[in-house]
């Protein structure tokens, strides 16, 4: 027994040092399955295996989805369950439905096209009301293309989980008030790359009436005549990146409701800004160009009435409300029975933002130092920019303290270091750091003495002869009280 235990250990031992047993899993993993669909596939025989693979998934699970079919004609219908996420690449078209089901995460990645038309591509209510919907996950486009080439009808009805846009395209025709190429009622749209556009008359390329739109990169654009960019009747628009247009004739960047406030700090927003009472319109911004660092004044923006208002009535104007932060900006409109409407400015918090670097500049030691830190260092931008460093080694950054450790040993010298902060976005901050290293002080040697001579050796003697003779008086003293 103990031959074949000794036997069984020299054996892992051998397995482990050839990395025979590498492969076992020490913890367990999240699950993934692919799914690749093929041209000969129906829509049922995509849906069954789509939905039979994702019913045997838990939380934190991956199902992808791969292949190409074209004249796809139908429904098909996907129910993710919760922590549950659906990575869709392949290609589906040109009548295909997709309805979402479920509360997991649907993205749409490289290389994915979901064309449709006759209804919406992607929709997240089929059965239900809308307002009651069927999907109350999240959508995701990383990259590929989600469309709609019918007029009237969205490329994705996206439910309360929202929307986000990183890249790829999303494009719809148009042609509808009540349709648009991301449509909802209450959820966050926000758009951080790729392009999100209407391409024909009376469309709108986002239209979120009472969620929060915010667009900190890519590309919003209505292209066709009377088109608009962006709309909310009682939500909040924040552009504070990318690019916002309207570029057909009569179109507007953003139309804000009655009820709705609306945010640009940066980013280019063209084609001008509505503010209007429930569906009617009461004053454009014809000119918005507001820079990031305002200052509270009202230069760059134009207004002019339109609709209801007659120039008749007067000139309208407008003003930062500064005693408040944010500001506001109020429009006091002249002749109507809405004299003011007060909008709501403010930055994106998730915009990006480019980062910055403070801190000491030098600092002096003496040779034989012990090691130490230097004070923090302050960062700044959005997201929070990485520090990396050049110069000697012996200097290094702490990413947990945002200082600089420094260990001892450093010879008698001057040491730069540069630090370099970035976080993507240009340009990068520097900041430059300077340790003085001066050498120790040196003891004087001692100095021997000087045998004295003439004077002061008679002066010596002197001394010597009166110190013999208090000593002697002293020492009688003593004597005499003992006598006593």
């Amino acid at each position: 027994m103990r031959t074949s235990r000794k036997l069984i250990a020299l054996l892992l031992a051998v397995m482990l040092a050839f990395g025979l047993l590498a492969s076992v899993p020490l913890t367990a993993s999240a699950a993934s399955g692919l799914v690749t669909i093929a041209q000969g596939d129906s829509l049922n025989t995509i849906q069954t295996s789509i939905q039979t693979t994702l019913d045997g998934m838990g939380a934190g699970d991956v199902l992808t989805v791969e292949g190409s079919k074209t004249n796809a004609d139908g429904l098909l219908e996907i129910t993710i369950p919760a922590d549950v996420k659906v990575i869709w690449g392949a290609v589906i078209k040109d009548h295909v439905h997709i309805f979402l089901a479920g509360s997991g995460t649907f993205e749409v990645a490289e290389g994915a096209e979901i064309i449709g038309d006759g209804g919406d591509t992607i929709s997240t209510w089929l059965y239900s009301s809308e307002a009651d919907f069927d999907f109350y996950g999240h959508i995701l486009v990383s990259g590929g293309l989600v469309e709609n080439t019918d007029y009237s009808q969205d490329a994705i009805h996206f439910g309360p989980g929202g929307v986000t846009v990183t890249g790829g395209t999303v494009r719809s025709k148009g042609g509808s008030s009540n349709n648009a190429t991301l449509y909802g009622d209450d959820a966050t749209v926000k758009v951080t790359g790729g392009l999100i556009e209407v391409t024909d008359d009376g469309g709108y390329a986002i239209m979120n009436f009472e969620g929060d739109t915010n667009i900190c990169g890519g590309s919003v654009i209505a292209d066709g005549a009377n088109s608009c960019a962006l709309l909310t009747t009682s939500g909040k628009i924040k552009v504070a990146g990318g690019s916002v247009s309207a570029a057909g004739a009569g179109g507007y960047a953003m139309i804000i409701g009655s009820n709705g406030v609306g945010a640009y700090l940066a980013g280019t927003c063209t084609g001008g800004l509505v503010i209007g009472d429930g569906w009617g319109i009461i004053v454009e911004v014809s000119t918005l160009d507001i820079p990031a660092a305002w200052d509270g004044t009202s230069e760059g923006i134009t207004i002019k009435t339109v609709n209801n208002w007659d120039p008749a009535d007067g000139e309208q104007t407008v003003t930062w409300d500064t005693s408040v932060d944010p500001p506001l900006l109020v429009f006091d409109l002249v002749g109507g029975n809405d004299p003011i409407r007060t909008i709501e400015w403010f930055a994106c918090s998730d915009a990006p933002i480019p980062p910055g670097i403070s801190g000491p500049e030098t600092m002096t030691v003496v040779e034989g130092y012990a090691a130490f830190a230097t004070d923090p260092f302050t960062l700044t931008g959005s997201p929070l920019p990485t520090v990396t460093i050049s110069g000697n080694p012996a200097i290094t950054w702490n990413a947990t303290t945002q200082q600089l450790d420094i260990a001892a040993g450093l010879a008698p010298g001057t040491y730069t270091v540069v630090l370099t902060a970035s976080n993507g976005v240009e340009p990068d901050a520097t900041a430059t750091f300077t340790l003085i290293v001066v050498p120790a002080s040196t003891p004087p040697e001692p100095k021997p003495p000087v045998p004295p001579t003439g004077d002061a050796l008679s002066l010596l003697g002197m001394i010597s002869v009166s110190s013999l003779a208090l000593v002697s008086l002293g020492m009688g003293v003593v004597t005499g009280r003992k006598r006593h």
